[in-house]
């Protein structure tokens, strides 16, 4: 089989990065790696999305009853701030309704939904400053009926201190800038009776 001398210094270049002589950045994604003809070094080039901070839709699911692409869902128990900066502590979970709910609960689901927390792991994130954020009841008012508002940042961390001081969680969905791993760029409470 033929290969090319173009082909084998790229994979002695990421080679050498996976190995510590050399060093290999991706930012965002495709990441896609070429070598250079005079330096002999990689260089990595990114086609990262822009972050969405648009609101997150009241329908979050799929027909199958399924998170649609992109949303994280589970509880957040802590918000701190330092230097303005925003960071809550996530436990994360899995929500279902319609079918899939019916599946998981073997039968009807009494609820209409099914909540599936299978670790106590927590996460922690930053809220970017940009972040597009809704409450529906625990981050609007305590007293209120249940109805969709964004809220400030102010509100989010008020509201949020208020849940902890009550040893509350409130359930929410997240949109990330990196899968379910990076910077919160959205934030939608998730009304549960």
């Amino acid at each position: 089989m033929f290969v090319s001398s173009k082909r084998i210094r790229l994979a002695a270049a990421f080679a050498a990065s996976v190995t510590g002589a050399g060093v290999l950045l991706a930012v965002g994604t495709p990441a896609q790696a070429a070598v250079s003809e005079d330096a002999g070094t990689v260089a990595v080039a990114s086609a990262a999305a822009k972050p969405d901070y648009s609101l997150i839709p009241a329908n979050r699911m799929t027909k199958a009853g399924k998170a649609k692409k992109g949303l994280d869902f589970g509880y957040i128990d802590k918000v701190t701030v330092k230097n303005g900066v925003v960071k809550i502590r996530f436990d994360r979970a899995e929500f279902y309704t319609g079918r899939t709910a019916n599946e998981i609960a073997g039968g009807e689901s009494v609820s209409g939904y099914e909540v599936v927390d299978k670790s106590s792991k927590k996460y922690t994130f930053t809220v970017a400053k940009k972040a597009g954020l809704t409450g529906e009841l625990d981050l609007v008012s305590f007293d209120q009926q249940t109805n969709r508002h964004k809220i400030t940042r102010q509100q989010l961390i008020t509201r949020l201190k208020q849940a902890d001081k009550d040893n509350r969680r409130v359930a929410v969905w997240l949109r990330h800038t990196n899968g379910d791993k990076g910077t919160v760029t959205s934030l939608a409470e998730q009304y549960i009776p």
